[in-house]
């Protein structure tokens, strides 16, 4: 099993403590990078856009730069959940589980004013929106495996049993040389004494 990042394994962490249907890939993003952004797609042409807050009708030079930067963050972001729910679901630390009544054709979530004007910025990756459609409706459930791996902090038990057998080595070692010693020192002091004994 590979390391787990520190990202990852908060991700996961908030994960193992939802519930239910909070467990899908909106509500574990629950907003992170997404503020004053929303995610829009249509699923039937997986055409996606990210909706930029807006003050004025025509973006600055500035927020034009600012909204590249933040879409292959975003994007990255985006990627990153996928591929780590595609590598628990591959070796079996969680289920998915789509329900019957999946949702509509269009997909929104984030934290840009639905109320505002907004500079929309197209996204030309049709993968990334695949990935979103694929896993927009469906519930990530932990099995028990990965939550005994979050109780022994993301520590697995082969490691933790290696480290035990190597913390048991040691100390046979430790014993040994310590017994080693004692019988050596012993065993000088009673030459010694019988030596003198005899003198």
């Amino acid at each position: 099993m590979r390391r787990f990042s520190e990202e990852e394994q908060e991700i996961i962490r908030r994960l193992v403590e939802s519930d239910g249907y909070s467990r899908n890939i909106v509500n574990l993003i629950d907003g992170r990078g997404l503020e004053g952004v929303r995610f829009s797609m249509d699923r039937t042409t997986l055409s996606a856009e990210l909706l930029f807050e807006a003050i004025g009708q025509t973006p600055s030079d500035d927020e034009v730069r600012l909204m590249g930067s933040r879409q292959e963050s975003i994007a990255k972001m985006i990627l990153s959940y996928v591929a780590l729910f595609r590598y628990l679901e591959k070796h079996d630390l969680v289920i998915t589980y789509k329900p019957a009544n999946s949702s509509g054709n269009i997909i929104e979530f984030g934290l840009g004013a639905v109320n505002l004007p907004a500079h929309r910025w197209k996204l030309n990756d049709k993968s990334l929106a695949g990935l979103v459609a694929e896993y927009y409706d469906k519930e990530i459930i932990p099995t028990r495996p990965l939550k005994h791996l979050v109780e022994n902090d993301f520590i697995p038990d082969e490691e933790k049993r290696f480290k035990s057998q190597m913390r048991a080595t040691w100390t046979a070692i430790g014993t040994s040389i310590i017994i080693g010693i004692l019988s050596l020192a012993v065993g000088g002091t009673l030459i010694y004494l019988n030596v003198a004994g005899k003198t």
